[in-house]
């Protein structure tokens, strides 16, 4: 077991960061198959079978802009897995390019450069393309498959972490953040990520 597993403090909920790049999230496990100083992750493990835990054990899985880097056919068993470790209750928050928003930004700007990286990945290394694609439909079918339920939106600049670095904040193009009455809000751009949350 890793240490950073087993002195996460007993009173502490366990919180992860799949897929973390070198964007990490304080108050999470940051988990990367690539090790530092590639990634920030605080442990290096591929992230669709997580074998460093136990199922029951995990109270919140982000997993944002990575699941799409899976094939297809893989996605619902990934999926199934994340429900069986989570505790009862427990939160799934995924992040993933938004297909129906890309296609609405094809068909206004009609320039397909833009959305090069959000189709296929950046493409720097063997694990950085994209195999599957999602719209609302289709991600909301797959994790009613796993058994996830209340599925819904989940707003970025109302989490913990809103300050922080993330794809889930992901505008085309790209948006100035400004700060109003204590909380930050996008001008311009649209958002380009699907965010969607279920329970277990």
């Amino acid at each position: 077991m890793s240490n950073i597993i087993a002195n996460w403090p007993k009173d502490k909920p366990l919180k992860l960061n799949l897929g973390c790049y070198n964007k990490p999230i304080p108050g999470h496990i940051n988990i990367d198959i690539r090790p530092p100083p590639e990634t920030s992750a605080d442990l290096v493990e591929n992230i669709k079978d997580l074998p460093s835990f136990k199922e029951n054990s995990i109270d919140e899985i982000l997993c944002v802009h990575t699941i799409e880097h899976f094939p297809r056919t893989e996605i619902l068993p990934i999926l199934k897995r994340w429900h069986s470790l989570l505790k009862k209750d427990g939160l799934l928050r995924l992040a993933v390019p938004n297909m129906l928003e890309c296609m609405k930004h094809y068909l206004y700007f009609g320039d397909l450069k833009q959305l090069l990286t959000t189709l296929g990945g950046s493409q720097r290394h063997q694990y950085d393309f994209h195999l599957s694609h999602f719209d609302q439909n289709t991600l909301t079918k797959l994790m009613l498959e796993a058994e996830f339920k209340n599925i819904q939106w989940w707003d970025w600049t109302k989490t913990p972490y809103w300050y922080c670095d993330s794809y889930a904040s992901s505008y085309l193009p790209e948006g100035k953040r400004v700060y109003k009455e204590g909380r930050v809000e996008v001008e311009g751009g649209r958002l380009f990520s699907l965010n969607l949350e279920g329970r277990k």
